[in-house]
């Protein structure tokens, strides 16, 4: 019997080897079945998205191959997320439309399906993509809607409501109405040098009514634009103050530094004064700085730094031009209104009532010529003005300046002095009288357009502000003037002509950045500063010059 006749004989014989052979049968068939229907499917390929930059709820449309015709067990996977069923609108083998959902985020895109992965293609996001916020003039330029008072006097608080004013000043500024007969610039900002800001917020502001103000309209201007006009009415003054007669002067300075002999190398600063923002000077320009400073403006000064040595980089020189619109100052005060100062008032210039490193107001020389010119007198308008008819009546003005380490005082004991003499001494009186009063310093400009180095003051007054006065043109100082109708005694009381240039008021104690650096200080100057240049300790010896103001344009 033949092998193949003994496996039909047990096939006839047992039931479960015929069910055996039957079941392996089927394993069989399933498994080449399987097989060729596997390798007949492709992976796959995905060609393009469109959009490829779409946001949350967008139709999403991916194109390819080999998708299959139904989704079945296949997905879209986007930045590792696979979609869910209720994301898809339709699939074909060529296209499959989603909607895609609210925490899609940016990633790759890949479609799966039974035969594999396909390519991965880049999706994005739109709403996750930075965009460049213009800003919407109507929503962020500031809008006052109103004032706390409409009814107010120079230097008291004004309240102004609104809105996007910003949470921090930073640039920002507060306009009032200015009396000026040049119509082309009749507004004057608020001065952080009188303490004027007292409080900024984005819907709250507090100032001070700025010296130099009158009755009209204010407004704000900031980063954003400027505001609408809101008009203050300004009551209580004393008296009237107009700015007249506006000359533009082109004004430069220079500076040079030589090194004579150092320890290896040295850091030098120079601080060079630039003109001070007041009433009487406003939008002042720098067109030249050269070299540019590194600090262009601390406590009015254009900072310059620089190492120099005496082998490779022994010299270093500076200059600027600045460009200075001045006007002159003509007051006309009804004495009997005036008040006395407001416990306020002092507190805000107490820096105005003592003596400082050139002002000797507790020297008792000063005491007792306060005490005999102000025996009688309580109104401080009235005592300011018989200070400054005592000294230009009673001493004698030098055409020279005295050398710079003269004491002022010597003015009350030989009873003649220079201008810077009379300056010092006229605001020392008033100081000791309780009058806030400051020395202010800088150019007077000639007709033959030369800058004089030059000394004045300025009083303060309750509900008015502060008030220019120059013993030295009321004692007859000789210059080449632009208008000798102006010359006499009364005038420079109460008022000043715009020849005269500020680079400083008060004095400027500027502290020194080395330790136990070398200063250098310069009196009898056209700025009243501390320091001008300093040096590291490693200087041994170094030569500097700096010029004096000069003109180059009077516009």
């Amino acid at each position: 019997m033949t092998v193949f006749n003994k496996f039909l004989y047990l096939l006839r014989k047992h039931a479960s080897l015929r069910f055996a052979l039957f079941a392996l049968f089927l394993i069989i068939a399933s498994t080449i079945s399987l097989v060729v229907n596997f390798s007949s499917k492709k992976v796959p390929k995905l060609t393009q998205i469109s959009p490829s930059i779409a946001l949350p709820g967008d139709t999403l449309h991916v194109y390819g191959a080999n998708f299959g015709n139904s989704i079945e067990d296949s997905y879209i996977e986007i930045a590792g997320n696979r979609l869910t069923s209720s994301s898809y609108i339709s699939w074909t083998d060529s296209d499959i439309q989603v909607r895609l959902p609210q925490n899609v985020t940016d990633g790759l895109l890949y479609v799966v399906t039974s035969a594999g992965k396909s390519e991965a293609v880049n999706f994005t996001n739109k709403a996750t993509i930075p965009v460049l916020v213009k800003n919407n003039t109507n929503v962020s330029t500031p809008f006052i809607t109103d004032i706390s008072e409409k009814n107010i006097s120079i230097g008291k608080i004004v309240t102004i409501l609104g809105k996007n004013f910003g949470t921090l000043r930073n640039n920002s500024k507060v306009f009032f109405s200015i009396e000026s007969d040049d119509n082309s610039d009749d507004f004057i900002s608020c001065s952080e040098n009188n303490f004027d800001y007292e409080f900024w917020s984005n819907q709250e502001i507090r100032v001070r009514v700025p010296d130099g103000a009158k009755s009209g309209d204010i407004y704000i201007n900031t980063n954003n634009g400027s505001s609408n006009l809101f008009n203050l009415k300004i009551s209580n003054m004393p008296g009237t103050k107009n700015f007249t007669d506006k000359k533009t002067y082109l004004l430069s300075v220079t500076a040079n530094i030589t090194a004579e002999e150092f320890k290896g190398s040295a850091d030098v600063i120079l601080r060079v004064p630039r003109p001070i923002i007041t009433p009487t000077q406003r939008n002042i320009e720098i067109p030249v700085s050269n070299p540019e400073p590194v600090i262009s403006d601390y406590m009015n000064t254009l900072v310059h730094q620089t190492t120099i040595d005496t082998k490779q980089n022994n010299k270093f020189s500076v200059a600027h031009s600045f460009v200075v619109p001045v006007y002159g100052i003509k007051t006309n005060i009804v004495s009997e209104k005036v008040k006395p100062y407001s416990k306020e008032t002092l507190l805000k210039f107490t820096d105005y009532l003592k003596e400082d490193d050139i002002v000797p107001s507790n020297n008792p020389i000063v005491i007792e010529l306060k005490d005999k010119i102000l025996s009688r007198i309580s109104n401080p308008y009235l005592q300011a003005k018989a200070i400054y008819n005592h000294l230009i009546n009673n001493f004698e003005l030098l055409s020279e300046l005295r050398p710079a380490e003269s004491d002022v005082t010597e003015l009350i004991l030989d009873q003649k002095g220079d201008a810077y003499d009379f300056a010092m001494i006229f605001c020392a009186i008033a100081r000791s009288a309780k009058i806030p009063c400051i020395p202010v310093s800088g150019v007077y400009v000639d007709s033959n357009m030369e800058a004089h180095n030059h000394w004045w003051n300025e009083f303060y007054i309750e509900d008015f502000g502060w008030i220019p006065v120059d013993c030295a043109f009321g004692n007859g100082l000789e210059y080449a003037t632009i208008y000798n109708d102006n010359e006499t005694k009364s005038f420079y009381f109460g008022s000043i002509d715009s020849q005269h240039v500020i680079f400083s008021r008060g004095w400027n104690e500027i502290k020194s950045a080395h330790i136990n650096g070398k200063v250098v200080y310069r009196p009898k100057t056209y700025a009243l500063q501390s320091i001008w240049e300093e040096a590291s300790t490693a200087t041994e010896e170094y030569s500097s010059f700096w010029s004096n103001v000069y003109v180059t344009g009077v516009y």
